[in-house]
């Protein structure tokens, strides 16, 4: 594709400018409509009436514009002109017919009834496209003709301002494409631009779209592309899409300018995948203006369709691997949002496009991105070690190449890979080179953050504590605290792990000493409760209720939803524990419904079972099986056979201290097939309880069933 050279774009400039100076002197050639809903009362369409014959008289005062009559410009359209002309009528045909018009815009006045007071509504739309320069309105007061002109004249004002040959800016409201096209007089290239056009799916549910078409003759040559110019032309137009369609060797052209979706801000290693980088070959394609073309750029760009993989041939996405690329990039994103991990169906459409961008090679860069993107996919399908091979793949192309985030994210995601499959020598191997590359505290602290998590995996603690205080040391030198903090926070949980619970405190209480410094309260409602676990676990329930509660407090002030129901559940059984039944109940009850409201079903299962266990301790036994069976269908639900046979065991335990014995063995014998033949490990014991329970209900049926003797 050429290129624009800086004195072409300069002669461009020039003479467009040059134009619009030429064209400002000439007078806006406009159409005024007035209109009637039809609905209105007759009184009040005879002052609107009258406020157009005012109309009629005052805008041929007002100066820099030309105007003509309704039927002037009616007697070329089909239908009769409304405000949604622009969505009616086909926009090249508009375009063609406004070569004769010349019209710039058209002045609507409507009389409209409902939704409050009757109005006369005026609109200033661009003509032909449809954009909307601006819009008032005034009530209509009885035996008060409506002074219109002063709503009008602002809008007029607008529309003088505009660039003539750029027109008005697509409006916020609107979904603007900008098309630049060749010569509309000749009539292959005028019905292949309507064509193109017509096999173009752009999602308008939310705004309607409004078209400008340009002709190229006024901005660029034959063989010049817009995509140099892209900027000058969002900014003057605030556009959606560009387009341009060119004849080139007798053949119309698309040149797509493909809005490059910016990454985010963040340093490589918190990017999520898939991604899109920022290449220049992702901006810009040119391609026959063709169904088959429109289509992929419905797909990469627009509305996409079912399956763009199967309905194009893979030979043209071999031959656009840029479109090729960002369809797999947008299915990817779909898939991912659709659930945590890609369907199968949607799988396949994402390979076959990666695959077609990997098969070009004409571009390095591509062919690096779409082994990364595509490894990606793999680690989050679970398919580890076909992805490594992908990764390694990418790795190894991003190397000299000047792309250092590339580099960085195929070697976290190779990593990753590793790590899944517990191949923990390349894993580290590779974490050393991401460490060693140029100079990057924030980098080398997040490695070292991996690595610790590598030595937890192979349960080497100490080599892990060592790596958690280097990441820490970097992130505090680099000015950044919080992090370090989230860092001992970690190092206080694995200690917590190893029941090692004194350093625990130590790494937590310094976690929280540092959460505090900051004023963070995120930090503070995780160090509170992180220290409210150590101390429950050195069986301090007084300072661990403390914690929880100021972690609740915290939790509550930043509305999370699930944080506040774990707080409750620990902070319920710490009651429970010292003998508070009513504020234990009252708390498992808040963690009941927190749970719920988020739909957090394991926190409502624990929450029932313990709610069970305080109503059975009381006696209260319908509302304990009431609470375990709500329990049992979440298990059930989740096809949780352990949680079944553990819940079921609770309610034979259950019927037992209520006294129906045989619906608690029902219930416990049950209970014991759900688990396998056991259901707490030891299925001799449990055995040997049932075979006692089962003696011991013979025995008390015979002495029921014993007549009493006669007195």
């Amino acid at each position: 594709m050429k290129r624009i050279t800086a004195t072409a774009v300069l002669a461009f400039l020039i003479t467009a400018w040059t134009a619009n100076l030429q064209a400002q002197s000439q007078p806006l050639k406009m159409a005024f409509i007035p209109l009637n809903d039809g609905a209105a009362e007759p009184a009040d369409v005879d002052l609107f009436n009258q406020s157009m014959n005012q109309l009629l008289s005052w805008l041929p005062r007002q100066s820099g514009f030309a105007w003509i009559n309704q039927d002037s410009l009616q007697q070329w359209l089909d239908e009769p002109l409304q405000q949604d002309f622009a969505d009616i009528y086909e926009p090249f045909s508009l375009k063609q017919l406004n070569e004769g018009l010349q019209l710039q815009g058209v002045l609507f006045c409507d009389l409209v009834t409902g939704g409050g007071p009757t109005r006369v509504v005026a609109s200033v739309i661009e003509f032909p496209s449809g954009v909307v320069v601006g819009r008032d309105s005034v009530v209509i007061k009885p035996l008060q003709v409506p002074q219109a002109q002063e709503i009008i004249s602002p809008l007029l004002s607008g529309i003088r301002e505009t660039d003539r040959l750029y027109g008005t800016p697509f409006t916020p409201q609107e979904l603007g494409m900008l098309i630049l096209t060749g010569d509309l007089q000749d009539s292959s290239h005028f019905v292949q631009c309507q064509s193109f056009l017509h096999h173009l799916r752009v999602e308008e549910s939310q705004k309607p779209l409004r078209l400008k078409i340009i002709e190229n003759s006024e901005i660029l040559s034959e063989d010049d592309t817009i995509c140099d110019l892209a900027d000058e032309l969002i900014e003057k137009t605030q556009t959606s899409y560009i387009l341009g369609l060119h004849q080139r060797s007798g053949q119309t052209m698309a040149q797509v300018w493909l809005f490059e979706k910016t990454p985010p801000a963040t340093p490589p290693e918190e990017i999520r995948f898939p991604v899109y980088p920022a290449l220049d070959e992702l901006r810009c394609v040119e391609l026959p203006a063709d169904s088959t073309a429109a289509w992929m750029i419905n797909a990469a760009l627009m509305k996409m369709p079912d399956r763009p993989a199967d309905i194009i041939p893979l030979s043209a996405w071999i031959d656009q691997p840029v479109l090729a690329f960002r369809t797999a990039v947008r299915l990817h994103e779909t898939a991912l949002r659709a659930s945590k991990a890609p369907r199968p169906d949607s799988t396949s459409q994402i390979r076959r496009l990666y695959d077609a961008v990997i098969s070009d090679r004409a571009s390095k860069l591509l062919y690096a991105w779409a082994h990364l993107e595509l490894g990606a996919l793999l680690n989050q399908l679970g398919q580890h070690q076909e992805a490594s091979d992908y990764l390694l793949h990418a790795e190894t192309f991003f190397g000299p190449l000047p792309l250092r985030d590339g580099l960085i994210l195929s070697r976290l995601e190779l990593a990753k890979a590793f790590m899944a499959l517990n191949e923990w020598a390349p894993a580290r191997q590779t974490y050393d080179r991401l460490y060693h590359l140029p100079p990057d505290s924030a980098l080398q602290a997040f490695v070292m953050q991996r690595i610790a998590s590598l030595y937890e995996k192979q349960n080497r603690p100490d080599d892990a504590v060592h790596a958690y205080h280097t990441a820490a040391k970097i992130n505090q030198r680099i000015g950044r605290p919080y992090d370090a903090a989230m860092i001992y926070q970690r190092l206080g949980q694995l200690m917590r792990e190893q029941n090692r619970l004194d350093l625990s405190y130590a790494y937590l209480d310094t976690f929280l000493t540092q959460s505090q410094s900051m004023g963070s309260e995120p930090a503070l409602a995780r160090a509170h409760f992180q220290m409210g676990l150590t101390r429950l676990a050195r069986k301090e329930r007084p300072f661990a209720l403390e914690h929880f509660l100021k972690a609740c407090d915290y939790m509550e002030l930043l509305g999370d939803i699930n944080g506040i129901a774990r707080a409750d559940l620990n902070i319920g059984a710490i009651y429970w524990q010292i003998g508070d039944t009513l504020q234990a109940r009252q708390r498992y009850l808040s963690a009941l419904n927190q749970a719920a409201r988020n739909g957090d079903s394991s926190m409502v299962l624990l929450s029932t079972v313990n709610l069970a266990e305080i109503y059975t301790a009381n006696g209260k036994w319908e509302q304990a099986q009431q609470f375990l069976d709500r329990a049992l269908f979440i298990a059930e639900s989740r096809n949780d056979m352990h949680e079944q046979a553990r819940i079921t065991y609770a309610k034979g335990l259950a019927y037992l201290k209520e006294g129906r014995l045989r619906d608690g063995y029902s219930q416990i014998k049950g209970a014991m097939v759900l688990g396998g033949g056991s259901v707490n490990g030891d299925a001799e014991k449990e055995q040997a309880f049932l075979r006692k329970l089962q003696s011991l209900i013979g025995d008390i049926e015979t002495i029921r069933s014993t007549t009493p003797p006669r007195r």
